[in-house]
């Protein structure tokens, strides 16, 4: 593949004014000159992005979404285009791509016309026999800040890289789809065995259900049978507790009435005892009262003894010598006036007193004091009208006692006769008909969930049976499934075993062709580092499995240290001549194994840090791959490098503003 033009418009730092052109000769080394941010690596950016459709960042940061249209617009502008023109052998194509801030647009016209982002890119890849963005990075397109790309990469990402510059994956793709072609036999296989397990547990499970299916007959038989006689104990148990709740309500009927006797019993009680109560109070009244009268009784006797003393004294007092007399009694008595007191307890001597005083005073003092004893009489009077009162009542609670005493008689009786009706309602029923009742409804209720128990276990035997006898039947269908999974199994096995094979064969080449391209990489490195440091530098050697780079160093073998040195412990700019002279090595080494191989380097400052003399070596080793790369773009800050070019691009502000092509060039 050889560059042809390249048009920009509006691409980052380029094409801001309108089209920038630029026309790439056949062959020879054009110089891209300008000041810092004059959008010389912009040059670059256009090409790569052309070929792969990304961004050169893009690919440096691992990114695999599409670039922001910020990454790639110039700024204020709506959209940017990028055309570029290149041929394969005779083929001449030209691959056009726009990209505006919502969406993107890319077509490749030539031999194959081609419209899509992806399917340009797939197409591009194929005519570059199969490089892709990282490869393009890796090797042609080489910048300062990825100068050291191929040696800090990671070993797998080396060997990606290395694989698909040589062709190598295609190999690598095979084995991928044998590798994948063998995970999805492997996945067959293992489900097949998992299936085959199962069938084997399903066959056996079903023998071992057929060899009890007689048994779960019988055990169906006997639950039939149960159900068949569980109605006539029900029944049996439904009228038993109809008897129990007619028995039940008599009982607690009487109960009630015996709890009402009791009652009443306990009422008639108390009200016995509250009369009797009253019969001891008339009593003690009765007999105090008896007492009292007959004591009004001496009193009275002594009132008729007195009143005949005043008589038969009355004629006495007419004597003067009888009237001294009574005047010194009176006297007497008046000091001895307390005996009148005694009336009530001594009635004899009150008489006595009396009698002496008629005797002894005055017959109007006699008189006075009579009458004072008969108002005693008369106040003690009432007390015989009290008397027969109380016995009157007295006759009336004996009398009400006596009813009492016989209605609680009967009540006793009619007591017992219940309690008898109770004992004989247990005697019939068996015990307390509450206790029976409660008894007999908890049986009807396990009894009814008994039924539904037996009938759900009825069902699920039934269901079960007829499940055995259905797979039974398809017995044989699983052994012969079982069969034809296992000679499947082998079938894959054996295919596993092929793909096993051929991945080994694979494994095989790729191995040998890594072991064949480690070396020319090194020997062709060894010959580069020779030209690009003058001598100082003549041997290197590449790391058949890791790709590591070390450097020969002759003083170190000459002090007995291991002569080589890893590229990271040089210095910063002899770091770059290395790894460019790993770079021309690696793609050196393998063009020619890719027919449609890019036949063009594009080199972004990889010079930077060289000296002149070594800068004028690797110009020098440039030229002299002229055979393999026609054409090279070399983008530099330094005056010397643009002299040793072929042609010098000018870009100023985005724009190309001058082309100077050496005189030796122009007549060639």
């Amino acid at each position: 593949m050889r560059l042809i033009s390249l048009e920009v418009r509006n691409f980052r730092k380029l094409g801001k004014s309108g089209w920038v052109r630029i026309n790439f000769p056949e062959e020879g080394i054009v110089a891209v000159v300008g000041e810092n941010e004059a959008g010389k690596s912009t040059l670059a950016d256009a090409i790569f992005y052309a070929l792969t459709g990304r961004t050169r960042g893009m690919v440096r940061a691992g990114r695999e979404e599409k670039e922001r249209a910020e990454d790639v617009i110039s700024w204020g502008a709506r959209e940017a285009e990028v055309k570029l023109k290149f041929r394969v052998g005779e083929a001449e194509y030209e691959v056009y791509r726009r990209r505006s801030r919502s969406s993107g647009y890319a077509r490749l016209a030539g031999r194959r016309n081609v419209e899509g982002w992806e399917a340009v890119n797939k197409a591009i890849s194929e005519l570059m026999s199969g490089m892709n963005d990282l490869s393009l990075i890796t090797t042609v397109f080489s910048a300062q800040k990825d100068t050291d790309r191929p040696v800090k990469m990671e070993q797998e990402d080396r060997r990606k890289v290395i694989a698909g510059i040589i062709g190598m994956d295609e190999w690598q793709e095979a084995k991928g789809r044998l590798e994948k072609m063998r995970g999805e036999k492997k996945h067959e296989s293992s489900k097949l065995e998992r299936d085959i397990d199962n069938t084997k547990s399903r066959i056996e499970e079903i023998e071992r259900a057929v060899r009890d299916l007689d048994k779960k007959e019988r055990d169906l038989e006997g639950l039939r049978k149960e159900l068949e006689n569980l109605p006539q104990e029900m029944e049996k148990v439904r009228k038993s507790v109809e008897l129990l709740e007619e028995a039940k309500r008599r009982y607690e009927e009487t109960k009630r009435e015996l709890e009402d006797k009791g009652k009443n019993i306990a009422v008639r009680e108390r009200e016995l005892k509250r009369i009797e109560g009253e019969k001891e109070e008339l009593e003690s009244d009765i007999e105090r009262l008896k007492d009292d009268l007959a004591k009004k009784e001496e009193l009275r006797k002594s009132k008729e003894e007195i009143i005949n003393r005043y008589k038969l004294m009355a004629g006495k007092l007419s004597d003067r010598k009888y009237q001294a007399g009574v005047i010194s009694a009176l006297l007497l008595i008046s000091a001895l006036g307390l005996l009148l007191n005694m009336a009530l307890v001594a009635p004899g001597l009150l008489l006595a007193a009396i009698s002496y005083l008629l005797m002894r005073s005055l017959s109007s003092f006699l008189m006075r004091r009579a009458e004072s004893i008969m108002e005693e009489l008369r106040t003690m009077m009432p007390e015989h009208d009290q008397l027969k009162e109380k016995e009157n009542r007295l006759k009336e609670r004996n009398n009400e006692i006596k009813s009492l005493i016989d209605e609680i008689k009967k009540l006793r009786d009619e007591e017992g006769r219940i309690k008898a009706e109770i004992e004989g309602l247990e005697r019939e029923v068996g015990g307390n008909p509450v206790d029976l009742l409660s008894d007999a409804k908890k049986k009807q209720g396990e009894l009814e969930g008994r039924k539904k128990e037996l009938e759900k276990q009825k069902k699920e035997l039934e269901e079960e049976i007829e499940k055995i006898k259905r797979d039974r039947e398809r017995l044989d269908d699983l052994k012969k499934q079982l069969e034809d999974m296992k000679r499947k199994k082998e079938e894959l096995d054996g295919e596993i075993e092929v793909i096993n094979l051929a991945i080994e064969l694979i494994d095989g080449v790729i191995s040998r062709m890594w072991g064949s391209i480690a070396p020319s990489v090194g020997n062709n490195m060894s010959k580069f580092l020779h030209k690009i440091t003058l001598g100082r530098y003549y041997r290197a050697k590449v790391g058949e499995e890791d790709w590591s780079v070390s450097v020969y160093v002759p003083e170190r073998a000459s002090i007995g240290q291991d002569p080589y040195v890893s590229v990271f412990r040089m210095s910063g700019g002899t770091q770059d001549q290395v790894i460019l002279a790993l770079r021309l090595a690696v793609i050196t080494s393998l063009v020619g194994r890719g027919a449609n191989w890019p036949e063009f380097l594009i080199l972004d400052e990889v010079l930077g840090a060289t000296d002149d003399r070594r800068r004028e070596g690797a110009i020098e080793l440039l030229k002299s791959l002229k055979q393999q790369f026609p054409q090279i773009v070399l983008i530099t800050h330094q005056d010397d490098v643009a002299d040793m070019a072929d042609e010098v691009l000018k870009v100023e502000d985005g724009m190309v503003h001058e082309v100077s092509v050496r005189a030796e060039t122009a007549e060639n």
